[in-house]
């Protein structure tokens, strides 16, 4: 329901289907993750940047949470971190694109 929520730019409704799929199952890092893209989408960089640090303190090598630090921080206007984070999540996974 959530990642149809994402889809239909119902980001609101979907950060709040992702926070009752979390209280479900704690462990569930795709939860996590795409509520950070939805939180994302409402240009909420900050909320997203914490979900993302969420998501590397239970793994360190999640690369899709170093890549939404990138985008958040090139929203932002830091560009030299933002390419810091993006090139990170590259070294991890070579498949990313951003």
């Amino acid at each position: 329901m959530g990642l149809t929520q994402l889809k239909l730019d119902e980001h609101y409704d979907a950060v709040a289907t992702f926070d009752q799929a979390i209280a479900l199952k704690p462990g569930c890092m795709e939860c996590y993750y795409h509520k950070a893209i939805a939180r994302f989408n409402t240009r909420d960089y900050k909320a997203c940047m914490a979900i993302a640090e969420q998501l590397l303190e239970r793994d360190p090598n999640y690369a899709k949470a170093y890549l939404l630090l990138g985008h958040c921080h090139h929203r932002m206007g830091n560009y030299g971190r933002a390419a810091e984070y993006h090139k990170k999540a590259q070294r991890l996974d070579p498949t990313l694109k951003h």
